[in-house]
């Protein structure tokens, strides 16, 4: 992923690349499964960041090397082989093998090997598309590891979940992710008292508008890829 910029806050992102992405960063194994991350980790801040379903996609990787560029840190976990015929293989048994509480205590042992292998990095979020919000959310409950966790254009989205988020959170959603009312659940757990979480839904978006699915070379999605 990208790497740290100290002048974040006052200087723009670049603009969306609308094709032939070519990410930065490196990988490694982390606490397990293969990861991806920043090219350096000075920054006190660091994210964990979970994919959609499709992998390790080039409109991901860019949206991850953008959140790198501007909170200074990334770490992006792998959970699936990005060989093409391994991945259809997992994916006609998503269901089963991935489902999302499984996963968080993967996700909590790579928290842990980040903080011991970059113990400049003090404070932890967690961000995730899709399956990989549903991850997050879940692991955003008491004795979470995380400061602040991110759900971007979620799946399977439950009050139950809001109801267990101890920590700051985010939910930015398509109107299509509402379909069984979940998004206004989210809504409506984070209006209560001491409670400190947002919702916002992007009307014109389809549920893909922030990962593998995006089409960035349509300029209203790149727009909204860009803001989210």
């Amino acid at each position: 992923m990208s790497g740290a910029r100290n002048d974040c806050c006052s200087s723009p992102l670049p603009p969306v690349v609308t094709g032939g992405y070519a990410p930065e960063g490196t990988y490694e194994v982390n606490g397990g499964p293969k990861t991806c991350k920043s090219p350096t980790f000075s920054s006190t801040r660091g994210i964990i960041d979970l994919y959609d379903a499709f992998g390790y996609f080039p409109q991901m990787l860019q949206g991850a090397d953008r959140l790198a560029a501007s909170l200074e840190a990334m770490a992006q976990e792998e959970w699936f082989t990005t060989d093409t015929t391994e991945m259809k293989a997992a994916y006609q048994t998503f269901g089963q093998e991935a489902e999302p509480a499984k996963h968080v205590g993967s996700l909590w042992k790579l928290v842990k090997a980040a903080r011991e292998k970059y113990p400049d990095a003090h404070g932890w979020a967690g961000f995730g598309l899709c399956w990989g919000g549903k991850v997050v959310a879940l692991a955003s409950g008491p004795d979470t590891p995380f400061k602040a966790s991110i759900q971007g254009r979620p799946g399977r989205v439950a009050r139950e979940d809001a109801e267990k988020i101890s920590i700051p959170h985010i939910c930015l959603a398509a109107s299509t992710d509402n379909e069984e009312g979940g998004v206004d659940a989210y809504a409506e757990v984070f209006s209560q008292e001491r409670r400190i979480g947002h919702v916002e839904t992007y009307g014109t978006m389809f549920h893909g508008w922030m990962g593998a699915r995006a089409n960035l070379e349509d300029e209203a999605n790149a727009k909204k890829f860009e803001r989210g």
